[in-house]
């Protein structure tokens, strides 16, 4: 079995296929990704794509949990300034707040997590002590960008975890 996986974990690496984290979440295989990074040792866990994005930018629980453990950088941006926090879903934003991921990290646009979480994310954010007045280059909070897409249950979220409202908001955010 195991010369299978490694022999399987060369052939990509042979193709040429652009990076480690196309080899490791070809298959999102838990014993795949043990075979790559004990082939490949930790040296290629933090190298990223054309995007500057790493593995665990798209990566499973499962896979998240071996690429931490194996040593990737939880905090590590791509190209754009984004984190893995930013794309991460419920399970693996815990395991990444849990291992020393900054909560308070913003991208080239100077947004946040809370920018692109869903509700159940964010309230885990919120909860975790992330800055919910954060404004964008553009001065704009999460609830502005809430209110275009008119998530009603998001702009909820925010407005009881208490979201500075200014008072021309107030009346925008009232109808």
């Amino acid at each position: 079995m195991k010369n299978t996986l490694n022999t399987k974990i060369q052939s990509i690496r042979n193709r040429g296929i652009v990076s480690s984290r196309n080899r490791m979440l070809f298959s999102n295989d838990v014993e795949t990704v043990k075979s790559y990074i004990h082939f490949a040792g930790t040296s290629e866990i933090n190298t990223t794509d054309e995007n500057g994005k790493t593995a665990l930018f798209e990566a499973s629980f499962e896979i998240a949990e071996l690429l931490i453990k194996a040593g990737i950088d939880v905090n590590h941006k791509d190209n754009f300034g984004n984190t893995a926090l930013f794309f991460s879903d419920f399970n693996s934003t815990w395991l990444l707040l849990n291992k020393g991921a900054d909560i308070n990290a913003v991208n080239n646009n100077n947004m946040n997590a809370l920018y692109t979480a869903d509700t159940s994310k964010a309230r885990m954010l919120i909860k975790s002590g992330i800055n919910i007045n954060n404004k964008s280059k553009l001065g704009h909070t999460s609830l502005y960008y809430a209110h275009l897409l008119n998530d009603k249950n998001m702009m909820s979220v925010l407005m009881d975890a208490g979201i500075e409202i200014s008072h021309k908001e107030q009346k925008r955010y009232a109808a």
